[in-house]
């Protein structure tokens, strides 16, 4: 389950400013995610690699900000995504301390990062251009010194998004970050998918301190969130489905766990058996989506489905029979004795689950699949 995708489903909970928020909270060096300053020192050393020097600041992170094109009186305003702001860093011990910390935060800021974010194609008209302003305008009516202004743009890969940029950005320190290239040979490979495998390499490789599993599982949950244009879970399985991704994913799924291999010689093993010689047993290969071994008797089939994710185990339903056109009215009959609900009823492949039976068997415990499908057989008998 990716809680991305899934939190995107229906009218969509996950929208740009959750993404802001969840990149800032990375990006926020005192939060409790455990990566201090690994993450924004990577993503700043993105945005500028030549001259900014990470180690000589301090750094504060703001997430949500409006400023006005007149501070006082202005109407027009400008919301940032996220802001970084960076401080000398303070050297000062003892009672003077916090003073200075404060002052300094109130009258002088050494650099300053606003960041726009998009995960749609949907250009804003100039947007940057007047974060960019207004927030100039801002810091000079507050009397705050600051020594420089980068305007980052993170987008989709797209001419859209790349004309904007170009044509809105007034700014000399601007950086165009793309969420993920296009083009997978892009030379400098700074898009913002590297830079959170990067987290994970770096950990794997024990060159960071290691990261709680949780926070592994949510970054690769938003590396696909991502890698799929932010799309909820229903909307990427139908694209997944019509350009033929979602098929190859599964033929790799297949490949890897050799689920064909392993089901064939599952029926070879059954095959022998004495009790279930009379029956034909076919191993369903033609959609990769589905490996099964299937049992056909003569009114219904005992299905041992294995499209379970890792390919590692089984489960047992009791089918239609396709090749019989009365096979749908036994299932009924079977249901109605038996006081269960038919599942898909209005497909092609109406099933029964058995009550009490395992949900998932291990697909090398030959015997007791074998035991399990005895008893299906024994639970057909007496509802027939």
């Amino acid at each position: 389950m990716n809680i991305f995708k899934v939190l995107a489903n229906g009218d969509g909970s996950i929208n740009e400013p959750n993404v802001s928020a969840f990149l800032g909270y990375l990006l926020d060096p005192y939060q409790d995610h455990g990566l201090r300053y690994m993450f924004l020192k990577n993503f700043l050393n993105v945005v500028d690699k030549d001259t900014f020097k990470f180690g000589e600041y301090e750094y504060k992170v703001y997430l949500e900000q409006a400023f006005k094109d007149d501070y006082k009186t202005g109407k027009q305003k400008e919301i940032v995504d996220i802001i970084i702001c960076c401080y000398s860093q303070n050297t000062s011990k003892g009672k003077e301390k916090k003073f200075i910390e404060n002052s300094i935060e109130k009258s002088e800021i050494k650099h300053v990062f606003l960041i726009e974010n998009k995960i749609n194609s949907n250009p804003t008209r100039d947007q940057i251009k007047n974060q960019f302003e207004n927030f100039t305008k801002s810091i000079v009516e507050l009397d705050i010194k600051c020594n420089s202004i980068y305007s980052i743009y993170i987008t989709p890969d797209d001419d859209k998004m790349r004309k904007e940029f170009i044509e809105s950005t007034q700014n000399t320190k601007s950086r165009h970050l793309f969420w993920k290239y296009k083009n997978e040979n892009e030379p400098d490979n700074d898009d913002m998918i590297s830079l959170l495998k990067e987290v994970l390499r770096s950990e794997e490789n024990f060159e960071s301190d290691p990261i709680n599993e949780y926070l592994k599982y949510t970054i690769k949950s938003f590396i696909q969130f991502i890698d799929c244009g932010f799309k909820s879970e229903s909307a990427d399985k139908i694209d997944r489905k019509n350009d033929g991704s979602y098929t190859e994913y599964h033929k790799k799924l297949n490949a890897e766990f050799a689920i064909f291999e392993k089901l064939e010689h599952l029926k070879i093993e059954l095959e022998r058996k004495d009790d279930l010689k009379q029956y034909n047993l076919v191993v369903e290969n033609s959609r990769p989506k589905d490996p099964a071994l299937i049992i056909n008797l003569q009114d219904l089939s005992i299905h041992l489905w294995a499209g379970f994710t890792s390919r590692q185990n089984v489960g047992i339903v009791i089918s239609v029979n396709k090749s019989n056109k009365d096979s749908k009215l036994k299932l009924e009959q079977i249901a109605t004795k038996a006081n269960l609900t038919i599942k898909k009823p209005n497909t092609k492949e109406p099933y029964l689950r058995i009550p009490h039976f395992p949900n998932k068997i291990e697909i090398h415990n030959c015997q007791m699949i074998y035991e399990q499908v005895l008893l299906a057989l024994d639970f057909i008998s007496k509802n027939s």
